[in-house]
């Protein structure tokens, strides 16, 4: 079995994390190829790494990447991500619960200020 095609289209991706994946497949970055070589790329690519969703996927560069099978957003959500220009076949992952500590944390401390301003206004001291 020929190892995948992964395009990386985010700077975000630090140079450890992709020698990491290079053991799986053979990765390519937007970060590194000019607008020729790129448009040459896409249709072998079988998997992208995305943080936000490219200008240069135009629907008519999707329709030519033929071969993508999976898109990873690094996003905890995907609402970007245009489903309906995607192949079926396409299986797109999101990074939910990355940040579900921090959004916990944030919620407890909206509750506790709340509480703090609920005694003020009861008390009628402002």
């Amino acid at each position: 079995m020929t190892k995948p095609n992964l395009l990386i289209t985010t700077d975000v991706v630090d140079p450890a994390s992709i020698r990491g994946l290079s053991k799986y497949g053979k990765v390519f970055s937007t970060t590194a190829l000019d607008e020729p070589a790129l448009n040459q790329l896409l249709p072998s690519i079988d998997i992208l790494l995305v943080f936000f969703w490219p200008s240069f996927l135009t629907p008519e560069n999707l329709s030519r990447m033929s071969n993508l099978r999976l898109i990873q957003s690094i996003l905890a959500g995907v609402n970007h991500i245009p489903f309906a220009q995607l192949y079926k076949k396409v299986v797109v992952c999101s990074n939910a619960g990355a940040y579900s500590d921090e959004v916990a944390e944030y919620a407890w401390a909206l509750l506790h200020s709340w509480i703090w301003r609920h005694r003020v206004r009861c008390s009628a001291n402002w």
